[in-house]
């Protein structure tokens, strides 16, 4: 019947069956209609249950992957169990189903529904095929996340804020090559895992996204982003979101001498950058360049090996020493700012900028939030000309009026916490996108003069649980 409630909605299903109607769900009769379906070539025989298009927002990336395939009578969790499955079963039923599809596994499907038809095993005349999803919150309160972090290092306090921003259900697993990794030990699941560059790493990486159900994966290190970039399309067959750049960009990011090139062939202002020790001093030379000058290595991260030089007999001891340095024009006006790049639009949704009050080895120690829609619309033009995937670091000068862009770290960037405790709370983007909900662009909406000042925690565990 079409009976309904206070509310409007219709009953459940077990209240709204006739005893005609229990009598012919208990003999699978009400299937047949779906023959016409075949015919058209909507559905197949064999292939996962469809359900009402409603539930399409609340699926994990994992289980959004059964879609691959045209929805069929039956499936393999309707010969495994059917109704007397969770959902979470059925849902990896059909995945699996997706992953290993032929036509001996079709005929076997077959014959298995052939007997539980005769023998009416897992059929629940109470309700429908679809009405155990209110059940697990996937129609009301939006599906799970789960996000592996690698090599997450030291970046305990990272977790914890993801923490405090997901919901019930939300997993966080992290990854990293050393036991004595402190962050592990604040996610819901660890796991060792070789080096980067070691062959196998990427294969470990990728079997623990299938044990944990992962649907985001992201790293902590610079030097990991271009490997999560160029594997892309590996993580998303097993239907992992990558939160990192596409390939290119990955390259041009970590790469700072071709950045600063690329940049400055699209026109945005960027400190004149000069790759090795003979082309800076012709530009001394020429009165291009006046010491002090500031070297970085050319691929460097957090800050390592940067510094300011005041003349040329030290500037070229330290390139003879390290031939990778690049040298720039030295700049004042020291800011950045964390930004989200939508992974649907691949536009920047959300920008919290700081000015550094004092920088160490890692990064900004101490700074102070400010806002310039200046700032937010020069954002928004460079993220434009590349492609990103979610969190982005961006440092820039300001100088003369202008804001100059230094380098973009695309990942978390340490001081991502400033932005948090502010209220500029990436996770429920990640999420939305998760979920296939693309963000409305939100600038500016934090306090300004709010100040981060970093300093240094442990974490306390047992000896056994170190591993």
């Amino acid at each position: 019947t079409d009976a309904r409630g206070a509310d409007g909605e219709l009953l459940p299903d077990a209240q709204r069956l006739t005893p005609f109607g229990r009598r012919l769900r208990s003999t699978s009769l009400d299937e047949l209609p779906e023959l016409w379906n075949i015919l058209r070539g909507d559905m197949s025989i064999v292939g996962p249950r469809p359900l009402l298009v409603k539930y399409l927002p609340y699926y994990t990336a994992e289980e959004r992957r059964r879609h691959a395939v045209r929805p069929g009578l039956t499936g393999l969790a309707q010969v495994n169990g059917r109704n007397a499955l969770r959902w979470e079963d059925r849902f990896a039923y059909d995945v699996d189903y997706v992953d290993h599809i032929s036509f001996a596994l079709d005929a076997k499907i077959v014959l298995m529904t052939l007997r539980c038809v005769f023998s009416r095993e897992g059929i629940s005349a109470e309700g429908s095929d679809d009405g155990g999803i209110y059940g697990n919150g996937k129609a009301s309160g939006g599906s799970a996340m789960n996000i592996l972090f690698c090599s997450a290092g030291r970046r305990v306090e990272l977790l914890k804020d993801f923490r405090k921003s997901m919901d019930d259900g939300d997993r966080i697993v992290a990854a990293d090559l050393s036991e004595l990794a402190p962050a592990l030990y604040v996610a819901d699941a660890h796991y060792l895992v070789p080096r980067i560059d070691d062959p196998s790493y990427l294969d470990t990486i990728l079997s623990i996204c299938r044990k944990e159900k992962i649907d985001a994966v992201t790293t902590l290190i610079d030097p990991e982003i271009a490997l999560l970039a160029q594997n892309r399309e590996r993580f998303e067959q097993i239907g992992v979101e990558v939160l990192a750049p596409y390939a290119e960009t990955a390259e041009l990011c970590f790469d700072k001498f071709k950045m600063s090139q690329f940049l400055a062939a699209h026109g945005i202002p960027t400190p004149d950058t000069w790759g090795d020790y003979a082309s800076a001093m012709a530009a001394v030379a020429a009165g291009e360049l006046a010491f002090p000058v500031f070297v970085k290595p050319r691929t460097g991260s957090g800050s390592v090996g940067a510094r300011k030089v005041h003349d040329a007999d030290t500037l070229k001891a330290l390139c003879q020493a390290d031939p990778s340095l690049i040298i720039q024009r030295l700049m004042t006006g020291d800011l950045d700012a964390d930004v989200y790049i939508d992974t649907i639009s691949h536009r920047a949704v959300s920008a919290f900028s700081k000015r550094k009050l004092e920088t160490k080895i890692g990064g900004a120690s101490k700074t102070v939030s400010f806002k310039d829609e200046a700032l937010f619309a020069f954002i928004q033009q460079i993220t434009q000309l590349l492609k990103f995937n979610g969190p982005v670091d961006m440092d820039f000068f300001f100088q003369d009026g202008v804001y100059y862009l230094s380098e973009i770290n695309p990942r978390f960037g340490g001081a991502y916490l400033h932005a948090y405790g502010a209220g500029v709370d990436f996770v429920k983007l990640i999420k939305n996108n998760l979920n296939g909900v693309q963000n409305t662009p939100v600038f500016g909406d934090y306090e300004e003069n709010v100040v981060m000042m970093m300093y240094d925690s442990v974490v306390i565990t047992k000896l056994d649980k170190v591993e």
